[in-house]
């Protein structure tokens, strides 16, 4: 694997170009963004990628296409980057709930990734040299061919791969990773029009505001996308809540 494309040079594309360029120095690497000023912040950035507007006017082949956008366009994109390049050429996206992906019949060279990291950062310019690295990576399916070869891309990454079916995956990810961002929310909406210091928030406080201070459109779609799994996992915090403010009377 040598020539990769990613598709959306966000804080979490741009930082996947970073660490594939920092352990493949001679890999070549392509971005397709379609937002300008974000293009512009990549361009000033580096002259090590090769930078798209449009995915028509690519005209190279790839071993590998990541697709790191929002939810909503991942299922056009994968449609598009199918008819656009060979069967040899491997599909993956990091979408952080699967759901969306039940909308269309998946071609046979795509698999589904979700690399375990972030931040509440979103934009090329926060970028994050190793955000990847050492990191697990949830890879949708079981250990056959196709997603073996995408395991080897990931470990390129020095990424832990764990194999999950879709369904298990999204009820997971609901209480580990969804549910906390809404708790997150929850706390940052009730501090608001109190006037606090900033310099008396334990680290406690200071992360659960890291957490509420995400990108609101983007974990608008995951939690719209993962929404009965949220619901459930929302239902159990609800009732473990009420039974510790019952302890506290």
């Amino acid at each position: 694997m040598n020539r990769f494309l990613i598709i959306g040079g966000g804080f979490m594309g741009y930082s996947l170009a970073l660490d594939i360029k920092f352990k493949l120095p001679n890999a070549e690497i392509s971005i397709l963004e379609i937002d300008l000023k974000n293009k512009r912040i990549i361009e000033d950035k580096s002259n090590d990628f090769d930078i798209y507007e449009t995915l028509s006017s690519i005209e190279k082949s790839f071993d590998v296409v990541i697709i790191c956008t929002p939810i909503k366009a991942v299922p056009e994109l994968i449609k598009e980057v199918a008819n656009k390049f060979s069967d040899d050429t491997l599909i993956t996206d990091i979408s952080s709930s699967k759901n969306h992906l039940e909308s269309i019949a998946t071609p046979k060279n795509f698999v589904s990734s979700h690399p375990i990291c972030g931040s509440e950062k979103s934009g090329p310019e926060y970028a994050d040299l190793g955000l990847y690295v050492g990191r697990t990576v949830a890879i949708i399916g079981s250990e056959d061919a196709i997603q073996t070869k995408l395991a080897k891309f990931w470990e390129i990454l020095d990424m832990n791969v764990v194999f999950i079916d879709s369904d298990s995956h999204d009820r997971v990810f609901g209480d580990v990773s969804h549910l906390p961002h809404i708790i997150a929310k929850a706390y940052k909406e009730s501090l608001a029009g109190k006037d606090i210091d900033s310099n008396l928030f334990a680290d406690s406080g200071k992360e659960l505001l890291r957490l509420g201070n995400a990108n609101e459109s983007l974990w608008k779609e995951i939690f719209a996308d993962n929404n009965e799994n949220i619901v459930q996992s929302l239902d159990n915090f609800e009732e473990a809540l009420r039974a510790i403010k019952e302890q506290l009377k």
